[in-house]
């Protein structure tokens, strides 16, 4: 036993685990980002979900259902096994500024700040 005892090695390995998580978490979002970017980049399908799946626009289930190719947008998510929800939620992170973005801008100075406010 060291000068510090075993809390002091039980503290310092759970701040390393810390460490590591937070580093794992920034990655996830960082990729989830990046993938959310990517989706809203691509080509989606053209009319509603409904026509999409067959029926007719007045809600009619049409019996010669047409051959539609799938958009970019949707074999990515069916080949990537991607939820409807986990999509639209990686959209919404990849809307959201990155924290350097906010916080790197220059600041106008405080004597112009309010001057457009009537």
């Amino acid at each position: 036993m060291g000068v510090y005892g075993d809390g002091f090695l039980i503290l310092y390995d759970a701040m390393c685990t810390a460490i590591a998580e937070r580093k794992a978490t920034e990655i996830r979002v960082r990729a989830e980002r990046k993938a959310g970017q990517m989706m809203s980049e691509m080509k989606r399908g053209n009319g509603t979900k409904g026509q999409l799946n067959g029926k007719k626009v007045s809600g009619e289930v049409s019996v010669n259902r047409p051959e539609q190719e799938k958009s970019e947008f949707a074999e990515t998510k069916e080949s990537a096994n991607i939820s409807d929800t986990q999509a639209k939620r990686w959209q919404k992170l990849a809307a959201v500024p990155e924290y350097e973005d906010i916080h790197n801008k220059p600041v106008d100075s405080l004597a112009n700040v309010g001057k457009n406010c009537t």
